[in-house]
């Protein structure tokens, strides 16, 4: 029972558990850059697939990294140094020499420091090191690197000059023998030919890792490779004039930075092209994205190795920071910015980030304040983003040069030509899926399936006046003409909605029948050619509507449907018999009732132009009046396909229209009512109307406490709303206004995203034009909004717009105690600019944002409030409470320490 339990030493313990410490020390495929060198001797870099024990490389890369840090701690010497790697590929002997500085001879418990350093586990420089003024940026940390590489060698020497000092010491069979240090003294001439030096001879036991000799060449063309790397990753932190260099084989190698380092990787043709580079450089970060479709710039990236990334100077296999910049190469991050809500340009985005991501080539290097690694190896960050030295400065550069690459546009333009392919496919074969009998009643052209034929549906009200046309076709018509028999008369779907249209069951025959869908439009003639029929016609004995049918279309690209074409009219043969045409009298009767109808419409019409025209001109000379940009004045109105209804019936009151919208279909909605300059009827010069709770007249909006309450009763039953953007500036909402319109969204249990805009600055007189101001949202009414916004809970992003108003001191802290409740507020834009809330009201807002505990991201604007000096340092106090706040904007300009009334 006694000999179960052992204590190992270091040298057996890291012999017997390598995997431990190294990593596996079993051969693997791994993708590599390996060295070599052309016809013409240049040193070039490759990408290959090989065949090799990663342990093995942690082992000798510990040296290098040595090798790094001396170079990276000379970096700011007037001098720096000098590094020499020579690999015999017939022994294996590995000897790395750094010439410009050295280790002290002295010794330190009784043991000389470069025996310490190479051969006892566990000591290092680099220990307690927290001090972020002089931040820790070496790739060493644990105090084992070199020391693996001398246990797990057959032998391992130690030479180093310190001024005129030469020490000298072997260390054998795995470190567990050892010579005698050897001090050499130097006479004075000696010591002022020779520079400072550390030189690390030594061989691996290739037998432990069961490494033939024949693999030593490969061996030596990754590791050159690998020192080429580290060394370009740091020569770009040392002074220009310190005279750092790197010799492969007693050859210099001219690289100054990643970029040179990157062109190694080049053959000669594609150099002298010009290639789409993206290049960042700053005190912590390097980072090279090559734009290379199709991967032929550089060779061997078709094998899935497409990024190369240090970490002070080590190299990596991914990690932290390779998530980092995939996901802002694929466009996470910038989908996330840009709050992108379509669900098709969504997918686009997506798919663009990707493919984007697949034709570019990666180098990136960044500096990290003691950094943690997944294991000994060190070949994988695990340091969070958080730990790291600022990155907005990177984040902006690569997405803004990125959105104006040529290659990602060229990439866009293939996504959505494929994907509308796909789209066409996917509607084929739904065509061909479909079972069109199914529709009750509707007899096909017999050559309907046949792409050569061009075919048209024949449409008559009832059965009757169908089988008065079947009776007038021949087989040969019957070729070319379907017949469908309508139910009755077609609904008028100027005045329905979408669902409402979906629902009916004549127009879902008839849509059947035409084998298209009320959500797809025909944007060119091509998409209108791959519908079953090419043309329609209605046959009808009473008056109706031609722009129902073409509303029901969607579409202004199809044939009139009043007449088929010349060439599809019934022959004169197979017209109606004789006793079955209706009397001259009431045949000239109808003729001259539809007459007058046709000219009434077209008097109406043109009576509706003329007032169009009328309304244009009043609005162009209103705009040019106020000095406001047309363009801009659009886009802010309305989006289109969710608020178009507001602009249609905007002579109707407020809320009958909001009934009428049935609003509840839409998960994003935006209703931006405020300064209107715009409407849809003849402006009334002798008017002096207001738009207000009742209806609209004349220009501007004067929006009350009820029409603002019962808004917000209307959204309050969206229950499906995650989005809302809502602007109600300029209007005349009291605090009972904003109250109601605050309890009722806070019915909206799925919001997540809400930009409320209620500054209270001006309205329009519409007869003088005059421009005035009013009193806004009192304390009450901020105080009443922010308490039913507190039920949000899945509430994350926040803008609210309360400028110009009177909410005090009351309101705000009301404001931001409510606030502190909607624990998943992560970003809030809060605009009170001129509230008198005072020294009271900032600081007790600024107590309550401390309980939000996730707000990462804070824009105050508290100008104009006479907070004080005493407000400003409570509410600074506060805020540094504010444990995961990382940027924070406050701006209180505008005399804010003035005393109160000046």
């Amino acid at each position: 029972m006694q000999n179960q339990y052992k204590q190992m030493k270091f040298e057996l313990h890291v012999r017997q558990c390598a995997d431990m410490y190294i990593g596996s020390i079993q051969p693997e495929e791994i993708m590599t850059p390996i060295y070599s060198k052309n016809q013409e001797n240049q040193i070039t870099l490759e990408y290959k697939k090989v065949k090799i024990i990663p342990g093995l490389l942690t082992v000798i890369g510990e040296i290098l990294t040595n090798a790094r840090d001396v170079m990276f701690q000379q970096r700011k010497q007037k001098k720096g140094i000098q590094i020499y790697l020579d690999f015999d590929e017939i022994e294996g002997e590995i000897v790395l020499k750094t010439v410009g500085k050295g280790i002290p001879i002295e010794k330190q418990d009784n043991i000389f420091i470069p025996e310490l350093i190479f051969s006892h586990e566990r000591t290092s420089s680099n220990y307690q090191n927290t001090n972020l003024n002089d931040p820790k940026l070496t790739g060493g940390k644990n105090g084992y690197g070199a020391k693996l590489t001398n246990v797990l060698s057959e032998y391992f020497e130690v030479e180093t000059k310190y001024d005129n000092l030469i020490f000298k010491q072997l260390h054998y069979e795995g470190n567990t023998k050892h010579s005698e240090p050897q001090i050499t003294h130097l006479k004075i001439n000696n010591k002022q030919q020779e520079d400072d030096y550390v030189q690390i001879r030594f061989k691996i036991d290739y037998n432990f890792f069961k490494f033939e000799k024949d693999q030593l060449p490969l061996l030596k063309q990754i590791l050159y490779a690998q020192m080429i790397g580290i060394y370009s990753s740091t020569i770009i932190y040392c002074k220009q004039d310190n005279n750092t260099r790197l010799f492969l084989d007693r050859q210099i190698i001219n690289v100054n930075n990643l970029l040179d380092y990157l062109y190694m990787f080049i053959n000669e043709e594609h150099k002298q092209q010009n290639l789409n580079i993206i290049n960042f450089v700053d005190q912590y970060y390097q980072l090279i994205i090559l734009e290379d479709k199709n991967n032929i710039i550089i060779p061997g990236q078709q094998l899935q190795k497409d990024i190369i990334s240090f970490v002070n100077g080590l190299p990596q296999n991914g990690g932290t920071h390779v998530n980092f910049i995939n996901q802002i190469i694929k466009q996470d991050q910038l989908i996330k910015n840009l709050n992108v809500q379509d669900q098709d340009e969504l997918e686009v985005m997506k798919q663009l980030g990707k493919q984007y991501r697949q034709n570019v080539f990666i180098i990136f290097s960044l500096l990290v304040h003691q950094p943690s690694y997944t294991s000994q190896s060190k070949d994988q960050l695990k340091t969070n983003k958080k730990d790291w030295f600022d990155t907005i400065e990177l984040e902006k550069y690569i997405q803004q040069q990125i959105q104006q690459s040529s290659l990602l546009q060229e990439l866009k333009i293939e996504i959505q030509q494929q994907t509308k392919k796909q789209q066409v496919l996917k509607q084929k074969d739904q065509i061909k899926k479909m079972n069109i009998n199914s529709v009750k009643k509707l007899q096909d052209a017999i050559k309907i399936r046949d792409r050569r034929t061009e075919c048209s549906l024949l449409c008559a009200e009832g059965d009757s006046a169908m089988s008065f046309i079947r009776s007038g076709l021949t087989e040969q018509q019957k070729q070319i003409y379907g017949r469908f028999p309508l139910k009755g008369k077609l609904m008028n779907v100027n005045s329905k909605t979408d669902r409402q249209i979906g629902e009916n069951e004549i127009l879902s025959q008839l849509q059947r029948s035409l084998n298209r869908y009320f959500t797809e439009s025909l944007d060119s003639e091509n998409d209108f050619n791959n519908q079953l029929y090419k043309n329609w016609r209605e046959n009808k004995i009473q008056e109706m509507k031609v722009e129902f049918m073409k509303n029901l279309m969607q579409s202004e690209t199809l044939p009139q449907s009043e007449t088929l074409p010349q060439s599809e009219t019934l022959p004169q043969s197979e017209t109606l018999p004789q006793s079955e045409t209706l009397p001259q009298s009431e045949t000239q009767d109808e003729t001259q009732d539809e007459t007058e109808k046709k000219q009434s419409k077209s008097k109406t019409k043109t009576k509706k132009n003329n007032n169009e025209i009328k309304i244009k001109k009043q609005q162009k000379q209103l705009l040019k009046q106020f000095k406001i940009d047309e363009s801009k004045l659009n886009r802010r109105i309305f989006i289109e396909e969710n608020a178009k209804i507001f602009m249609d019936q905007i002579n109707k009151s407020y809320l009958q229209q909001l009934k009428e919208f049935d609003i509840m279909r839409y998960k994003n909605i935006i209703l931006l009512i405020a300064d209107f300059f715009l409407c849809n009827r003849e402006i009334n010069s002798d008017s002096n109307d207001q738009i207000g709770d009742e209806g609209v007249s004349g220009l501007g909006f004067a929006i009350g406490d009820e029409g603002a309450s019962g808004l917000g009763s209307a959204l309050a039953n969206c229950i499906n709303l995650s989005n809302l953007t809502l602007y109600l500036d300029s209007n005349q909402i009291g605090d009972e206004g904003v109250s109601g319109l605050g309890f009722a969204l806070a019915n909206c249990i799925n919001l997540s995203n809400l930009k409320l805009n209620l500054e209270h600055i001006y309205f329009v007189n519409c007869l003088q034009l005059i421009i005035q101001k009013f009193i806004g949202i009192m304390q009450i009414g901020a105080s009443g909004l922010g308490s039913a916004l507190a039920n949000c809970i899945n509430l994350s992003n926040l803008t609210l717009y309360l400028d110009h108003n009177q909410i005090g001191a009351i309101g705000a802290s009301g404001l931001g105690s409510a606030l502190t409740n909607c624990i998943n507020l992560s970003n809030l834009e809060l605009l009170l600019f001129n509230n008198q809330i005072g020294a009271i009201g900032a600081s007790g807002l600024g107590s309550a944002l401390t309980n939000c505990i996730n707000l990462s991201n804070l824009k105050l604007d508290l100008s104009r409030n006479q907070i004080g000096a005493i407000g400003a340092s409570g509410l600074g106090s506060a805020l540094a409470n504010c444990i995961n706040l990382s940027n924070l904007k406050l701006i209180l300009e505008q005399k804010q320490f003035i005393c109160f009334g000046l």
